[in-house]
């Protein structure tokens, strides 16, 4: 308690704060921290979007250098980089190896940093999504997947491979998203993950714009499951 000497030199205790008077500050202090701590979290989430939307930036131009260095094709590359991984049907052919080739390897040169290849809003512990033998993010080489080949819920040869393709085959660059966050399924969604940004993934497209895509209520054509973007990346384009 501190005190305070009056004008006959007596020392009197100093006026403090009451119990009441100290529980309505505790209190205000946990109001103010109610409203404020999901602003910042939102904001800590509307970061992580926007470093993952420059890292796609800088992806989809070390593709389009890529493809001015090797007449004006896209990388031939798996959708992840340890193998292969065509989910959409079991006839579709199988992609050039192995070993196979991953879009971080061969981006090597024109991309300056690893980091690049990283969403800040996923952990590179973590797997792409939960079921035994799943790669890691690590695995990977990042948290993006290559869009190797296109889907329309027909096998019978609608199909298209885009791993190899020349620029100038792809319809419509502005709509021909080519790489974006590896977790692209529906939400809600039967494999246990939800995508990265709010409900949706960020998208980079040929034409090097990027953009976030929602997911909800996406679903893999006929099935009535929540299935990943790429099923209709590039829908109606053959």
């Amino acid at each position: 308690m501190t005190t305070k000497r009056t004008n006959h030199g007596y020392a009197v205790p100093a006026p403090g704060l009451t119990l009441i008077e100290l529980l309505v500050v505790i209190g205000i202090i946990a109001v103010l921290a109610a409203i404020l701590l999901p602003v910042f979290v939102q904001a800590r989430r509307k970061g992580y979007q926007a470093v993952c939307q420059a890292n796609l930036r800088q992806i989809v131009l070390a593709v389009q250098m890529y493809a001015e260095d090797w007449d004006e094709r896209l990388p031939r590359c798996s959708s992840f980089a340890p193998y292969t991984l065509v989910w959409v049907h079991p006839s579709y052919p199988p992609l050039f190896g192995p070993p196979y080739a991953s879009l971080p390897d061969l981006l090597a040169p024109y991309v300056r940093s690893e980091s690049v290849w990283y969403c800040p809003a996923e952990k590179p512990s973590d797997q792409v999504y939960y079921r035994p033998g799943m790669i890691s993010f690590e695995e990977n080489k990042g948290t993006y997947t290559w869009h190797h080949q296109t889907a329309d819920g027909n096998p019978a040869g609608r199909s298209k491979i885009v791993s190899g393709m020349p620029l100038d085959r792809i319809p419509r660059p502005s709509e021909a998203a080519l790489v974006w966050d590896a977790r692209h399924w529906g939400v809600p969604n039967e494999r246990g993950v939800s995508p990265p940004h709010f409900g949706g993934v960020n998208a980079a497209y040929a034409d090097g714009h990027v953009k976030w895509v929602s997911l909800q209520g996406v679903k893999h054509g006929g099935s009535g499951i929540n299935n990943f973007f790429a099923c209709f990346a590039w829908q109606g384009f053959y």
